[in-house]
């Protein structure tokens, strides 16, 4: 009895043991699901903060962060909303719905927002965990309106800076199997502060590159400005060796191409000058004409009847002229120019200056510029008219030497358009009687060699058979069957298209060096120049024949004709063209009698 007693106790003590050590288990597997929670939640905390300095657009962040918070709840349908106090406007700058995804605008006005869910939580500034019975009781009591898609679960935290709410995130579901509790409320509402804190920090980074851009720009502008001061140090020597230059040029240049050339590259080392030119008055004075004339554009300068542009304004009021929009229109009221004349581009500005010889102006100088970043200063302008004068004192000594070089090309071209009006003579000539030959061995109609030509051609081949006994030809003459039909019932045109289309069926059964020609009327003859036997001018026989046994497509219409053909050979040093042209008819009317 005594060791049952201590049996039952120590059953009982054990008994006992276990009960407590199944407590410790389960605290134990509790601890071990938090603290794995708390790993998780953990890991998608860094990953947001990791997401805020990797992150380099707004868009990538919001749905790296949606797929983040997906991890730690049923996160389907999330949006995040920003308030903008300012504008009084609610941007949904991340938008991921079921249901509402078509309906729901980026930046929507806070009036039309504060009876929803979403204003709700902006007005509290307090989380809200809404399942279908606290959503009626909202709408119950007035606090809110239903907008958008009934839900069955939404939950909603405020994005807070301190005590001020910036924004809202929402996650919600549509589904009765998914719901929200207050752990999710709990941790939602702690991964908000982790991503105000992240969106700070993208909002300090973009404002720390705006400070580097803007800090990069005054840089950049104050280096522009140094370089500005350099160059018109560097201008002002280069001014002097350019005048020297100018100076020497005028006293060294023989050709006037070459001074202009040289001229326009000095001024350019001082001057924008790639638009430039030079103008001259005509002797009468009525006339302008441009020797020299470069243009970005590609515009041409014609000579021209003097008028009233601005090269002529120049000329009368006789001293340099800058020009640019507000002193053209000036001018233009006055009647003083007129737009158009040479038919060039509008410069933004325009420098001139007269050249001038005992008093008189004789020509302009001019450049022009038709971009803005190239503009002009009154230095400039002083330095175009002291060129100018140098530019006059060297056309003046060249006027005699050029009126000389002028009368010479003169009668050089003279002698020219002579020799090319009696070489086009000439060449008319030859091409009119080329004309008149043609016209005399050929058919007017078909293009082919007519009676003349082909007999001229038979005569050379018996010619040449009398030296060369060996060489066989033979002539083929080919009568067309229904022609006569054809030409009565539908009309001279149709027939004139049949014989054309005749003449080029038998054009193909021939060789190149073989000769086909139009008798007249339906009558062709064939000469088959180089043949072995009289069985190859039977077998282009039959391939003509057979070429005229196919349908012709007449006015729409397909008609039928057909060929009887004579073959004459030549077997004799002694036979004629005319025995041929008459054996080879007398055997095509056999043929035609045979049918």
């Amino acid at each position: 009895m005594t060791d049952r007693k201590v049996s039952k106790e120590q059953l009982q003590e054990l008994q006992t043991e276990n009960e407590r050590l199944q407590k410790v288990i389960a605290r134990l597997k509790g601890l071990t699901q938090k603290y794995r929670s708390a790993e998780v939640v953990q890991k998608a905390l860094f990953r947001i903060s990791e997401l805020a300095a990797s992150a380099r657009e707004m868009d990538n962040f919001y749905q790296s962060l949606h797929e983040i918070i997906g991890e730690l709840m049923y996160a389907r349908n999330f949006y995040i909303c920003l308030y903008e106090p300012q504008e009084e406007l609610v941007d949904f700058v991340y938008f991921v719905d079921e249901i509402d995804q078509d309906t729901l605008f980026e930046r929507i006005p806070i009036d039309q927002l504060s009876k929803g869910l979403t204003g709700y939580v902006l007005r509290k500034g307090q989380s809200l965990l809404c399942p279908p019975e606290v959503y009626q009781r909202l709408i119950d009591n007035n606090e809110i309106e239903g907008l958008g898609a009934e839900h069955q679960d939404w939950l909603g935290v405020p994005l807070k800076r301190g005590d001020i709410t910036i924004g809202v995130m929402v996650v919600q579901s549509y589904s009765a199997d998914v719901r929200y509790d207050t752990s999710d409320e709990d941790l939602l509402t702690f991964v908000s502060q982790h991503v105000v804190n992240a969106l700070e920090r993208l909002k300090q980074r973009d404002l720390m590159q705006s400070e580097i851009e803007h800090q990069t720009a005054e840089l950049r502008h104050a280096n522009e400005s140094l370089m500005s001061e350099i160059t018109i140090r560097e201008r002002a020597e280069q001014q002097t060796s350019v005048l020297f230059a100018i100076s020497e040029l005028t006293n060294t240049s023989d050709d006037m191409n070459a001074f202009y050339r040289q001229l326009h590259r000095q001024i350019g080392k001082l001057i924008h000058a790639d638009n430039f030119y030079v103008a001259l008055l005509s002797d009468d004075k009525k006339f302008l004409h441009f020797p020299y004339h470069v243009d970005e554009t590609g515009a041409k300068a014609e000579r021209r009847r003097v008028g009233k542009g601005l090269t002529e304004y120049v000329i009368k009021k006789q001293e340099p002229a800058f020009v640019n929009a507000a002193v053209r229109q000036k001018l233009l009221k006055k009647n003083e120019i007129e737009l158009g004349y040479g038919g060039m581009k509008l410069a933004k500005q325009w420098l001139g200056s007269p050249l001038m010889m005992n008093g008189q102006v004789f020509g302009v100088i001019a450049v022009q510029t038709y971009d803005g970043d190239f503009l002009y200063q009154n230095d400039d302008l002083e330095l175009l008219n002291f060129v100018s004068q140098h530019v006059a004192v060297a056309i003046d000594r060249k006027r005699s030497a050029e009126e000389i070089q002028r009368v010479n090309q003169f009668l050089e071209k003279k002698v020219a358009e002579r020799t090319e009006e009696l070489v086009s003579e000439i060449e008319r000539r030859k091409k009119t009687e080329s004309n008149l030959f043609h016209a005399a061995h050929h058919d007017n109609l078909t293009g082919l060699p007519n009676r003349i030509l082909f007999n001229e051609r038979l005569q050379q081949a018996v010619a040449h058979k009398r030296r060369h006994p060996e060489h066989h030809f033979a002539v083929l003459f080919v009568d067309l069957d229904r022609f006569k039909n054809i030409n009565d019932t539908l009309g001279h045109s149709a027939g004139d298209e049949f014989l054309l289309e005749v003449s080029k069926r038998i054009g193909d059964c021939v060789r190149d060096n073989d000769m086909v020609a139009r008798l007249g009327g339906d009558e062709f003859v064939i000469l088959l120049d180089t043949i072995t036997s009289i069985d190859d001018a039977k077998d282009v026989a039959k391939r003509m024949i057979q070429q005229m046994s196919e349908p012709f497509q007449l006015n729409g219409q397909e008609h039928y004709s057909g060929a009887s053909i004579g073959i004459a050979e030549c077997l004799e040093e002694t036979d004629s063209a005319e025995r041929l042209l008459r054996d080879a008819d007398a055997a095509m009317y056999q043929a035609k009698g045979m049918g």
